[in-house]
């Protein structure tokens, strides 16, 4: 699961990994770096990865994020949707 809105990650209960946001989990990610993608082009790497390989995927993104994913050519599906954030999958 990426995260792109880092509000989130204590609600969800589960690992998660972090899109260009350090912040207050700068020190834990200094010490475990591969939790975190560090630049949204990254993500959109991984993103078409996951999707080339039937792999499913989630990323709870900000709404200009989803025209910017969009832009890029990257497929998905919105699950659920408010004024500020989406929930996506690539399957």
């Amino acid at each position: 699961m990426f995260v792109y809105e880092q509000s989130m990650t204590f609600y969800l209960g589960r690992p998660v990994t972090l899109v260009s946001y350090w912040d207050e989990f700068a020190f834990g990610l200094r010490q475990q770096p591969q939790l975190s993608v560090p630049a949204l082009d990254a993500f959109y790497e991984r993103w078409r990865a996951h999707t080339t390989r039937h792999e499913k995927a989630l990323a709870i993104v900000g709404i200009e994020t989803m025209g910017v994913m969009q832009g890029h050519g990257l497929q998905f599906r919105i699950l659920a949707q408010d004024s500020r954030r989406a929930v996506l999958t690539n399957m």
